[in-house]
């Protein structure tokens, strides 16, 4: 019974959890998908309403543009200013003033209604001499008169910034009248032919009233406290919460936000002054932009709006999900109470027992069933193949400890051979056979995978002693490695080989052959130099064939000389890996360099004695 219940709880929270799992996985997925939704059609809402706010302030510029492209066109006004009749100044002036209201009084903007725009003649007309001294950035001066002087405005800062931008408007702010937005284009006329006189009319100046830009601005509001602006350049020319973005404010965080928004109502996440904002931005008019910030406070608000009702559905799923999992698991659990009853059984016994009978249900409890039976089969055919292979191991070790009377036979041969040398007092075939027989020892020790480099270089000069006898004086060996490296372990018979091989193939001609062995560290490796001076061997087709596959014939093609060297080289690379191996250089002089790369973290730590050289 404590059996069952357990089963049952545990099956019951098992599903619960993984439908709570399943539940809560699809809950944030659909919230996520319906956060970046809704996120999306604010930012889609903001972006049609940054556009909307740059358009509308793009008209009262297109205005302005349009009245001086007219000003400038008008045969009429440039005939009155040029004046060849000598028209009184009076009369003139009237004609000049008439002329530009008809021409000013085209403005399409509802917004530029209201505004007030005065001309400021160019010094070179003798109407401005006329007008000088009368001018001033007041409501009075734009309301009593139209025509102006531009002798009077010569030194201001915001002529100066208009003539520079050559037919670009201009916009600034007079300290003295705070109410209004001054714009400011420069006239060029196409139509004066008189040679005394230049292209230049003057300047047209509108002073519009700030609530004009304000109601742009309070207008392209997204949410309560979104932050509306016009950027004139590199300074914030008007925004709807002047106490944070003042007039002429920039640089810093702000410069570098907005330096970061792209321009056509594109919407980008910054933060300036440590407040985050989803903004965007729409150029017009070259300089200018309009810019929309909405606090991501305000943005959270409106996509978390679908919360409450979310969290209502997940809550009623997660209640059917545990009356689902509280009837799935009593139908599951009963048949597995019924199969562990039959296996407890057996569960004692210490020989396999016979297989059950399985139940004709036809679903995954009757798979368990046969599974079980399988397993049985399995396990039985395992215990006969392990007696089978313990009988093989048996065998094996027979034949090892039969085979390892061999080399002692052989050992115990040689010895006589040297003790009837030693009677005829040949010495040489007594060095010889000494050798050979230390050969064999080392060679046919396969108990240790690496051997120390000293074991190695006695192993050699056994080695050389036998060379040495059958070449007399036709070779020279040395030995330089120091004794701080005897220590160092190396896979066994790397030496004899490279050895063997410049011994056998490197060619002198009328001087002695020379092998030198010697050591250096280079980058925390040990590089074991195997050097001769003879002109027989290519660097070049060793190397390759250190990499060549004998199937590809890489060392038929060599005459067979490169199974020693190849060994070597594998043997090397399986016992340590890495960069470690053989490979060959060729010497200034002809000779070759076989060179053996190990790291020297194998060293032992600690001093061998050096070996005894051949006498």
């Amino acid at each position: 019974m404590l059996l069952k219940n357990s089963i049952r709880k545990r099956t019951f929270w098992y599903f619960s959890f993984g439908m709570l799992i399943i539940i809560l996985t699809f809950a944030l997925l659909f919230s996520r998908y319906f956060f970046s939704l809704f996120r999306e059609r604010i930012e889609l809402e903001q972006t049609r309403t940054t556009n909307t706010m740059a358009d509308v302030a793009d008209s009262i510029f297109a205005d302005i543009k349009q009245s001086a492209y007219f000003l400038s066109c008008n045969e009429e006004l440039a005939k009155t200013l040029v004046n060849r009749s000598n028209t009184p100044l009076y009369v003139q002036r009237n004609q000049v003033t008439k002329t530009f209201n008809i021409t000013t009084g085209t403005l399409t903007t509802t917004l530029m209604r209201g505004s007030l725009v005065v001309m400021l003649v160019d010094t070179q007309f003798e109407l401005s001499g006329d007008q000088q001294g009368d001018f001033s950035l007041t409501w009075n001066a734009f309301s009593n008169h139209r025509i102006y002087s531009l002798q009077d405005v010569l030194e201001e800062d915001w002529y100066l910034e208009t003539a520079r931008r050559k037919g670009q408007i201009y916009a600034f702010w007079d300290e003295n009248n705070p109410n209004h937005v001054f714009f400011a284009h420069t006239l060029r006329s196409i139509r004066i032919a008189d040679a005394r006189f230049n292209s230049d009319l003057g300047v047209i100046l509108y002073m519009v009233p700030k609530v004009v830009l304000s109601e742009i601005l309070d207008n392209s509001r997204v949410t309560d406290n979104t932050i509306a602006m016009l950027v004139f350049g590199e300074n914030v020319f008007l925004s709807t919460d002047p106490e944070r973005f003042p007039p002429e404010h920039m640089g810093g965080s702000l410069d570098s936000a907005l330096s970061a928004i792209p321009s056509g109502g594109k919407t980008k996440d910054v933060v300036i002054d440590g407040q985050r904002y989803t903004a965007s931005a729409t150029a017009f008019q070259g300089d200018w932009k309009g810019v929309l910030l909405v606090p991501a406070n305000d943005v959270w608000v409106y996509v978390s709006a679908p919360i409450p009702v979310m969290l209502l559905i997940v809550l009623l799923l997660l209640v059917i999900a545990a009356l689902i999992s509280a009837l799935f698991s009593k139908q599951l659990v009963d048949p597995i109470i019924r199969l562990s009853a039959a296996m407890v059984q057996v569960r004692d016994d210490r020989s396999l027992p016979l297989p059950v009978e399985a139940p004709a249900s036809k679903d995954e409890i009757e798979t368990l069933y046969s599974s079980y039976n399988r397993m049985l089969e399995w396990i039985q055919r395992l215990l006969e193949e392990a007696v089978e292979e313990a009988e093989k191991l048996r065998s094996a070790q027979l034949k090892t400890m039969q085979a390892q009377i061999n080399p002692h036979f052989i050992y115990n041969t040689l010895d006589s051979i040297s003790c009837c040398a030693l009677m005829e007092g040949n010495d040489d075939i007594v060095v010889m056979v000494s050798s050979l027989i230390a050969i064999l020892k080392y060679s046919v020790n396969f108990s240790r995978t690496t051997v120390s480099l000293r074991e190695e270089i006695d192993y050699l000069q056994h080695y050389i002693r036998i060379q040495a006898l059958r070449y007399k004086s036709g070779f020279q060996f040395i030995c330089d490695v120091p004794e701080k490296y005897y220590s160092v372990r190396v896979s066994q018979i790397i030496l004899q080989p490279l050895v063997e091989n410049a011994l056998f193939h490197a060619q002198r001609d009328g001087d002695v052959l020379r092998i030198r062995l010697y050591c250096e560290e280079e980058d925390g490796q040990l590089r074991i130099h195997v050097e001769d001076n003879g002109t027989g061997g290519s660097a070049e087709q060793l190397n390759k064939m250190l990499k060549t596959d004998e199937e590809e014939g890489g060392i038929e093609s060599l005459g067979g000389r490169g199974i020693g060297i190849r060994n070597v080289n594998t043997r090397i690379r399986l016992l340590i890996g890495g960069d470690s191996g053989l490979h060959y250089e060729q010497l200034p002089n002809g000779g070759l360099d076989a060179i053996i790369k190990i790291p020297l973290e194998l060293s032992y730590g600690e001093e061998f004695p050096a070996p005894s050289l051949p006498q």
